[in-house]
């Protein structure tokens, strides 16, 4: 059985029953020390980076997916809006709209500056990746019409992965 705890062995076990909090945040800070860990793997062996650049891209933007989805829940919370069932793309530019409207309105005015580098970074994944397809296949899904497939990625050459770490460890606060 594939998913099982082995007494023996528990020290291996992941208790996922016992997280009950924030589980948007659970998610997202498991995606974000995933990155971390593939990307630190490639720092000390270095020659995998062309391998590692695509899984650790995909665990950062969702990361960052995740997050702008736990903030807008956690925005329409404090205002006492409804939880509405409209998070269920991959849309991170749109997120991020919809996020700073309701952070402006539960604190108009703060973290500008903050706001604007996120926004520079929810740019640039959702310039190369905006549906969260880019790092997770080389090509697109068949176009409706004509089947082709595109190679996703197009115009990006190299990632310098130590700087996408250290991008989104200075941000990592500003988002929880």
């Amino acid at each position: 059985m594939l998913f099982r705890s082995d007494e023996p062995d528990h020290w291996n076990n992941a208790w996922i029953s016992a997280n009950r909090g924030n589980r948007w945040s659970l998610y997202a800070i498991g995606y974000k020390q995933a990155a971390d860990l593939v990307v630190d793997k490639f720092m000390e062996d270095n020659g995998v980076q062309d391998y590692l650049v695509y899984p650790a891209m995909f665990l950062y933007r969702q990361y960052l997916e995740l997050e702008i989805k736990d903030l807008i829940l956690s925005a329409r919370n404090l205002l006492d809006e409804p939880e509405l069932d409209d998070l269920n793309s991959h849309d991170i530019s749109a997120y991020w709209k919809i996020c700073c409207e309701l952070l402006e309105r539960v604190s108009p005015g703060d973290s500008v500056d903050e706001l604007k580098h996120i926004a520079r970074i929810v740019d640039e994944f959702s310039h190369y990746d905006p549906s969260s397809f880019a790092f997770r296949y080389p090509v697109t899904k068949p176009d409706r019409k004509t089947k082709e497939r595109k190679p996703t990625l197009d115009g990006l050459e190299t990632i310098n992965l130590r700087n996408v770490k250290n991008r989104s460890e200075e941000h990592t606060s500003e988002l929880q």
